[in-house]
């Protein structure tokens, strides 16, 4: 039988999908209007972009939004407590919007 190995941050345990503690490494000028969560994000996306250029983000970007639905439908049936899922829900939700928002930005 074939083993399926699935990669996983090192510290997943730490993230704020788990914890619901965000940790912003974003420069505090970095819109500082936004909260955490939406600046986090923000800045992430921002950084791959600058990584990895609009092509890749572009590709990545429209695989992501094909797969939304599916995503959040996984998190709302999810056996996890209903904190866990509000948490992990508001961040689905808040990387799709700066997704989108980024995308029309690039």
């Amino acid at each position: 039988m074939p083993i399926s190995i699935v990669p996983i941050a090192g510290d997943f345990d730490l993230a704020s999908w788990v914890t619901g503690e965000i940790r912003v490494t974003a420069p505090r000028d970095y819109f500082p209007e936004l909260e955490d969560l939406n600046r986090q994000t923000r800045f992430e996306i921002q950084k791959i972009i600058n990584s990895d250029g609009v092509q890749r983000f572009e590709m990545g970007a429209t695989r992501f939004q094909s797969l939304q639905g599916e995503i959040e439908s996984r998190i709302r049936s999810s056996i996890i407590d209903e904190e866990g899922r509000d948490n992990a829900l508001r961040h689905v939700s808040v990387f799709f919007k700066w997704l989108v928002r980024t995308r029309g930005q690039v």
